[in-house]
Formats: structure tokens, C-alpha cells, sequence
């Protein structure tokens, strides 16, 4: 910071270069003035004396000349180290109004007003003046030195002029924890017609104070310190420390009273001067303890399984004693983690802490099971409903579904309508324009529901007819049925007439009523006399129906069909009006295309023996897709495809209550820290003040709380019948790692029901980070000092040793790999902070812990002297620089394998 900043000790008007000399209180300054004559020719020269307006001609301080203030008005936390300053827009401010140029030399004007601060019981504000209640507060600002508290700074460009207080210079600093006044006063005052300085202070600290004991208050404001200190001189007091039995507890087995005390590691704990690993007999049985773990004593594990056994009654069910690990696994005691956890007392308890944190967080817990679960409740309902209308319609489908295909399309026949084509050409229009258009014999309204209700036995017409005639299949084969062509009209009369120079017949008898536009493409086609192309002929058609009545694009696949016959062929004028005639009369896609009408008739007798395109339907295949494609036997039922488009996410398909299994971002370790602090870390309260210690965290120990917490909450999301999976985990999160490149969480264990027959705290329990493909225990470093809760954003970050450069760097390379940030930071009370790297602890000595003070405003120190050759000097020697603290990796390995 110091090398982009120039300090210069004052900024002055060039009139001061001319100054001759002071009088009352005003600088006098003579310059020479030349009158030249332009008439004449005659020229005068005379000196010109001017007196320059001085201290006594100021009476305040507009608000718009500060541009800032250290500590800011109403600051909490000012630190006791840092001199107090104000800055002004105007660069020569602080000495524009002076009279003496310098006492002591010519770099060392003195200004003209001066910053003094002090507490409230030295300051007192009355109006627009400041009242001085004791007198130590002007001893600490001797006039005689103040061209050494004003200077001027130029930074990139940016120009300000500033005012500091030396208040801290004369001892250790300002008082912590007190109420400051900071106030901007003259220097000089008006005594008896003379201009003098506002007080003064002579030999043995004899003081001549102002009259009446007030000041001219041009400029105020108020501030509180904070404890004593700053970053700097806290983190200098940081040093490594052993600590005997820290992150260990003692326990005891009071039903077994001969034994010692068992040991418990707690989450975070001491470094493990031996990673190895013990194996005895649990129930006959070898099992792994974790790391720096010893076995229990036999007579307390064959206590505790003589407690825990199950007890076996054939008349009754009998409550015992929990089994950790039965929601996951049958037989926990079939796996080493599960003989481990249930068959040592100290596993055991900490399963069980982890149960009794789940009773005492429930409530918060289960809102967030309910909230990440979201409406699966209400999908839960109408997969229900689904089933029971799905049930209901089965039954009826079984029962009443008629066995004769034709007489099943009768009955199925009016849902063709809502049922969508798919087959190429036709996709989009319905699967009753597929089969009942053009082409095709059988009418729509044979599938209509009118139909239906006309041909009931024993109702309407099929009340009164013959009993074939209500025969629904006879029906439906004859509606299917192609009728016979008409004879042609011998020579056609559309070639009489126009060899008789006469209109067509269709416009003769009053039936030409097509549109314009299709009937020049028509005349165009005819007159033309040539093949025609079905594909381009259905364009041209398409685009003069769309241009005329405005169809739908179903028009133009249809209209390829009609034309395909003529494929290749030259076309009559009767033919293409047979062509295009459905599209004149109905323009509903899904309409009766198929239906004749009073123009086709005629048109018909008019034709040149052209036989009639006619194709049945397949009347038992038609039954067929339309039953498979209404069927609610399978599971592609339709009811089974509405209901599930209503929920994202499931699958439904098995007609089963969804049940997911949730993941809670819930940090585990702060209701740990706030109900069981002790288990967190185990004796905290040896740890002293501004002590560091290497500890690591204690896997075995999370795998042993999550499962008890586990077994507790799954059981209360189950009760309270939230739609949890029953082998799901709802809780992976300790220590709150998170991924803020994918902007995701990262999981402290892996689903229970994932573990197999591993050790308990085991590399396959955890989710490894990307970084470490090793896993199991990380490096903690826990700190108690005020350090981290006066500077919550200080940097704290590891570089290794024989990286010298990254000391150097001004910002650390974490891109880089050269700084490795730590992933969890954390805080066991006011002043114990623990940070946690993915890094193995046995590791610790190839590295450095680094801190870096946090960026903050321009400060100037208080506890570095004040001997300077002016006042530009004097700031560029006490300005404060951030401060960076290193601490040797191999010394804290040391001292915590000590402890």
C-alpha cells in the first residue's frame, strides 16, 4: 500500500512564495506591480502589499470540505492503535489560512486548525463549542508539534489534504473500551486584539489553556474502541501449545466399577502420534477399533452384550435396548461397524447422544424434511385416487367389455375422435379422420355416440325394427361396406356442351360455387391438358383453399391422398372438383369427410366411368388399437399417463405411495456444539488464551452420532407419516462441507445401507473430496484468541514449506494449488475458532498456517514513534501495512502429538 501512495508535508497557493512577513495575525505578502500607459507610453512600477485573510477571519467549516473520517462517526470497534484522522476535499486546506511559514524549517508550516480527541470525560460538545474538562487531552496535543500532524497524499490520482491526532503517540495507545470525541479546532485565537495559539504547552508539561477552557468546534464526531489491540499485535500473540487430554474424555462404566476409566475421542480431536489400528473379540467376534483407540476390557463388552441381548418371549413382544444400524442392515451385528457401535459402551453412548440430539432438534428437523419434501403429499393423494378409479375401472372393463370386435368398436367407437393419429402424413388430426376420410367407407357417424343410441335394442328405432336390424355387428359391416360405382354418362355432357360453345354442366345448373382462387388453379390444370404431379398439384390447391377459407393445415395431407391416384395422369375438371369438394363444405378437421352430399351426387353422374376410390376398414383391427389404447389393465393405461404428467419426478408407473429419500443441509456439529459442547471438543476449557493447536477431526466418531441420529429421526419422519424411503439417510451432513463450484453440498457419509462389512469411521462410509482421494481424518486448526471475532474475514490459509514464493504473493494462489483454503470454519463460543483443511494431519510438517490481515481503510499507527523531518514524513513511517503471520507447520505438528 505505502508504494502507491506519496506523502508530501503541505499544499500552499503560490502567493505564499511571496510572503515578506505576519501582521495581526494575517501572512503579508508584496508582489510587484507594473501600470503600463498604452496613450503615453509611460510605464510605473510600484510594490503591491497584500494581507492574506488569516486564522482569526475563519469561523467554521462548511460540511462539504470533509471527505472522510477515521474511525467513522458512530464506530463500535476502533482499535486502540490507530491514530485518529479527517480528510479534506481541498488539498491546502489545512494550511491556507496559516500566518508563519514555518517554525523550524521550510517543510514544517504549521496549519491552521488542528484534530483533537479524547474521551467523553475530557471532551464535552456545547453547541458550537467544545468544552475541555481536563487538560491531558491538550498536553497530548502539543501545537508546538502540530506541522508534524497535517500533510498531504496524492494516490493514483485522487488528492486529499488530512488532519491526524497524535492522541496515543504520549502512551499505549487510546483506552480501550471507551466513548471518544474526535473534534476539528483553530489553532490560533483572538486574545486582546493579538493572535495567538489557542493554548500552549511549556516546560515540566506547564499548560496555558484557552480562555473560559473552550474551543471553536468546527467539526465533530463520535467513536468507541474496542478491546486493546489490533490485528497485528493479536496475532503476534498467537503461539502453539501442548494441552494434555485435549479432545479426549474420560469415561466411566459404573456397572463395571474394578475398570479404569475408558477413553473418547470427540470429533475433534488430538493428533494421533499412531495411525494404527486395534483388532479384538466383540461376542466372539473380531472387530477393528478406530484410530488411537485401545479395545474395552472384556468383563465391560461382555456387561454391556449381556445388557443389549435380545430378550425372546412367544407371548409378547419385548421393548429392549435400540439396535443402531436395523433400518439399513438386518443384522448390524453381522459387520464390523455394526459389533463396534453396539457392542462398546463408548461407541454406543455416542449413537446415543446422536439419538437424543435428533428429540431435542426434532421440530426444526422434521420442517425441513416437510419442506424439502415439497408436495409429495399431495402426489401421494392422487397416485391413491389413481388406484382406486384404475380398480373400479378394471372391474367394469372385465365385466362388460363385449367379446365380438365389432360390437367393441360400437362401443369404443366415439373416443376415435379424441384420440390423436401418429401415422406419418397424418399426424396431428384426429384417428376418426384417419379412418372415415376420404377413400375410405365408413362413415364417421357409425362411431357416433347418436348411433349408438339409435341402434339399442329395444330403444328407439331398434324398438319398432326387426330384431337383425338391431344387430351392432351386421350394422357396422354394412356402414363398412363400398357401394357400387355409378354407370358413366355415355360421351360426357361437359364435352357436349362445350363443344356447343356452352357453359360446364356444374355451372349450368347453378352448383360451380367454388372459390375463385381454386377455380383459376383448376382452369389453369384443365386447359393445360398435361400429367399432373399429385405433390405440387396439393400445394397449389392447399395454398388457394388456405388463401380462400382460410383451412388448417390438416387440408394439405388430405388433399395429397385424393390426388395420388392421378398421380401422373391428365385430370378432369369433374375429378378435381371431386377432389377439393369435401374442403368446400366442411372445414372442421375433425368432421365427416367421408359423407356424401348433393354436389358429389351429381358431379358422379357426370363422370367418364372413372371408378370410385372406395378402401374398407379393417373393422378388427381398428377394435384392437382402439382397445389397446383404452385398456386400463396395463400400465400404460391412460388414466396412469394424465395423472403422472401432473407430477415431475416420480414415477409412478407401479401404482405405489411415492417415497423418496431427502438429504437435510443441516450442520450437525453446531446442535452438537450447542447442547453436548464437551463431545465436540472434549476439554476445551484447558485450552489458554492466544493458544494454536494441530488437532484432526475424528471420523469414527461422525459415523457413530449420524447413525444414532439417524436411527432416531427416520423413526420420527416415519411416525409422523412423511413419505420418507425406509432405508434412506436423511442426514450425511456434519460439518457442512460445500462444493461452491457446482454450487452444491458435499456429504460428510455415504446411506447407511451402503456400508458393508467395513471398519467403523472406514474410507467407503465417507464421500471423498475431489482433493483428497484418501480420505478418513482431516488437519484442524483450533485457535482461542479475540483475533477471529474482531476480524471475522482474516485470511487463514496453509502454504507449503518449501514454497518461499507464496509468502511474497499479495494475494494468495488458491487457483494454484499453492494456498489451500481450509473447507469448514467454525466457532465453539466467543473466542474458540477451529478451521478445517483436506489434508491428512500427518502431513502438517510440509506445511505453513498462514493468516492475512483483511483489507481495511487507510490507517495510521499510534505505537511506532513520532520522530519525522516533517509532516509528510511522519505519515509515511507510521502508516499501517497488513499484516501477514506465519507459523512453522513442523513446530504445531510437535506440540499437538504432545498433547
Amino acid at each position: 500500500m505505502a508504494a502507491e501512495l506519496t506523502f508530501h508535508p503541505y499544499a500552499r497557493s503560490g502567493l505564499f512564495e511571496h510572503v515578506t512577513g505576519k501582521q495581526n495575525g494575517r501572512a503579508v505578502v508584496s508582489v510587484d506591480l507594473t501600470l503600463r500607459d498604452t496613450l503615453s507610453g509611460a510605464v510605473r512600477a510600484e510594490p503591491l502589499v497584500l494581507h492574506l485573510m488569516g486564522p482569526a477571519d475563519t469561523a467554521g467549516l462548511q460540511a462539504s470540505a470533509i471527505a472522510g473520517t477515521a474511525p467513522k462517526p458512530w464506530t463500535r470497534d476502533a482499535e486502540t492503535t490507530k491514530l485518529v484522522h479527517v480528510d479534506f476535499t481541498d488539498i491546502d486546506l489545512p494550511w491556507r489560512y496559516s500566518f508563519e511559514l514555518s517554525r523550524n524549517g521550510a517543510d514544517q508550516p504549521r496549519p491552521w486548525l488542528v484534530l483533537i480527541t479524547g474521551t467523553t470525560e475530557e471532551l464535552e460538545l456545547a453547541g458550537s463549542m467544545v468544552k475541555i474538562k481536563k487538560n491531558d487531552v491538550l498536553r497530548a496535543h502539543d501545537l508546538g508539534s502540530s506541522w508534524l500532524w497535517a500533510h498531504q497524499m496524492s494516490d493514483a490520482g485522487r488528492q486529499v489534504s488530512r488532519l491526524l491526532s497524535p492522541r496515543g503517540l504520549e502512551g499505549p495507545g487510546l483506552l480501550p473500551n471507551r466513548e471518544y470525541l474526535a473534534v476539528v479546532v483553530p489553532a490560533y485565537a483572538l486574545v486582546s486584539g493579538q493572535v495567538v495559539d489557542a493554548w500552549e504547552v511549556g516546560p515540566g508539561d506547564q499548560l496555558r489553556a484557552p480562555e473560559g477552557g473552550v474551543l471553536p468546534a468546527y467539526f465533530s464526531w463520535q467513536y468507541w474502541t474496542t478491546g486493546a489491540g489490533d490485528f497485528e499485535t493479536l496475532a503476534a500473540q498467537l503461539h502453539a501449545v501442548e494441552v494434555g487430554g485435549l479432545g479426549r474424555a474420560r469415561l466411566s462404566y459404573e456397572r463395571v466399577p474394578d475398570e479404569d476409566p475408558l477413553e473418547v475421542r470427540g470429533a475433534i480431536t488430538s493428533l494421533a502420534a499412531d495411525p494404527g489400528l486395534a483388532v479384538g473379540p466383540i461376542a466372539g467376534v473380531a472387530t477393528t477399533w478406530p484410530v488411537a483407540t485401545d479395545p474395552a476390557p472384556p468383563d465391560i463388552l461382555a456387561d454391556l452384550q449381556a445388557v443389549t441381548t435380545r430378550l425372546v418371549d412367544p407371548r409378547r413382544k419385548v421393548i429392549g435396548l435400540p439396535v443402531y444400524g436395523i433400518p439399513w442392515i438386518d443384522e448390524p451385528a453381522a459387520t464390523d461397524w455394526g459389533r463396534l457401535l453396539n457392542g462398546d459402551p463408548r461407541f454406543r453412548g455416542i449413537a446415543g447422544l446422536g439419538a437424543w440430539l435428533a428429540i431435542q432438534t426434532q421440530e426444526e428437523l422434521v420442517d425441513a424434511a416437510r419442506q424439502q419434501l415439497g408436495a409429495l403429499a399431495e402426489a401421494g393423494q392422487r397416485v391413491r385416487q389413481l388406484l382406486l378409479g384404475l380398480t373400479a375401472a378394471r372391474s367394469l372393463w372385465k365385466r362388460r367389455l363385449p367379446a365380438d370386435p365389432r360390437n367393441r368398436l360400437v362401443l369404443l367407437g366415439p373416443t376415435l375422435d379424441r384420440l390423436p393419429a401418429t401415422d406419418g402424413a397424418a399426424s396431428g388430426v384426429s384417428a376418426l379422420s384417419l379412418v372415415t376420410g376420404a377413400g375410405r367407407s365408413l362413415p364417421a357417424a357409425a362411431l357416433s355416440t347418436a348411433a349408438r343410441r339409435t341402434f339399442r335394442p329395444g330403444d328407439g328405432i331398434g324398438k319398432h325394427a326387426d330384431p337383425a336390424c338391431s344387430d351392432r355387428g351386421a350394422i357396422m359391416d354394412a356402414a363398412n361396406a363400398c357401394l357400387p360405382a355409378p354407370p358413366a354418362t355415355p360421351g360426357g355432357l361437359d364435352d357436349l356442351l362445350r363443344d356447343l360453345g356452352l357453359p360446364g354442366l356444374d355451372r349450368l345448373l347453378g352448383l360451380d360455387d367454388l372459390p375463385e382462387q381454386v377455380r383459376q388453379v383448376i382452369d389453369e390444370v384443365v386447359e393445360r391438358g398435361e400429367p399432373i404431379g399429385a405433390d405440387q398439384l396439393a400445394e397449389r390447391l392447399y395454398g388457394a383453399l388456405r388463401d380462400a377459407l382460410d383451412v388448417g393445415d390438416w387440408v394439405f395431407p388430405r388433399l395429397r391422398e385424393r390426388l395420388a391416384p392421378y398421380d401422373g395422369n391428365v385430370v378432369t375438371r369433374p375429378q378435381l372438383i371431386e377432389v377439393v369438394e369435401p374442403f368446400l363444405v366442411r372445414r372442421d378437421p375433425h368432421g365427416d369427410h367421408g359423407a356424401e352430399d348433393p354436389i358429389t351426387g351429381v358431379l358422379d353422374h357426370r363422370t367418364h366411368g372413372a371408378e370410385r376410390r372406395c378402401r374398407p376398414v379393417d373393422l378388427g383391427r381398428l377394435a384392437e388399437v382402439a382397445t389397446r389404447a383404452i385398456d386400463p389393465l396395463g400400465p400404460g393405461a391412460p388414466a396412469i399417463g394424465r395423472v403422472a404428467a401432473t407430477i415431475g419426478g416420480l414415477d409412478i408407473t407401479g401404482l405405489e405411495p411415492p417415497e423418496v429419500c431427502i438429504g437435510l443441509n443441516y450442520e450437525v456439529w453446531k446442535p452438537l456444539r450447542d447442547y453436548a459442547k464437551p463431545w465436540l471438543l472434549p476439554g476445551i476449557e484447558k485450552l489458554e488464551a492466544d493458544a494454536v493447536v494441530a488437532m484432526e477431526t475424528n471420523p469414527a466418531f461422525v459415523d457413530a452420532l449420524l447413525t444414532g441420529l439417524n436411527t432416531q429421526l427416520l423413526a420420527e419422519l416415519r411416525w409422523r407419516n412423511l413419505a420418507i424411503a425406509p432405508h434412506c439417510t436423511p442426514l450425511r451432513w456434519f460439518w457442512g462441507n460445500f462444493d461452491y463450484r457446482t454450487d452444491s453440498r458435499v456429504d460428510d457419509i455415504r446411506g447407511l445401507h451402503l456400508w458393508q462389512d467395513t471398519r467403523l469411521g472406514d474410507n467407503s462410509h465417507q464421500v471423498l473430496d475431489p482433493g483428497d482421494p484418501a480420505g478418513n481424518r482431516d488437519l484442524v486448526m483450533v485457535f482461542r484468541t479475540d483475533l477471529f471475532r474482531r476480524y471475522p474475514s482474516t485470511l487463514v490459509y496453509l502454504t507449503r514449506q518449501d514454497d518461499e514464493g507464496a509468502l511474497t504473493l499479495e494475494q494468495p494462489d488458491f487457483a494454484g494449488r499453492r494456498a489451500i483454503a481450509p473447507k469448514i470454519k467454525g466457532a465453539i463460543g466467543a473466542d474458540v475458532t477451529f478451521f478445517i483443511f483436506d489434508i491428512d494431519p500427518t502431513d502438517l510438517p510440509q506445511y505453513r498456517v498462514v493468516l492475512d490481515e483483511p483489507p481495511a481503510e487507510l490507517r495510521f499507527r499510534n505505537d511506532l514513534g513520532a520522530n519525522a523531518a516533517n509532516g509528510g514524513a511522519f505519515a509515511a513511517t507510521v502508516i499501517d501495512t497488513p499484516t501477514r503471520v506465519a507459523i512453522d507447520g513442523s513446530y504445531l505438528n510437535w506440540k499437538g502429538l504432545e498433547g
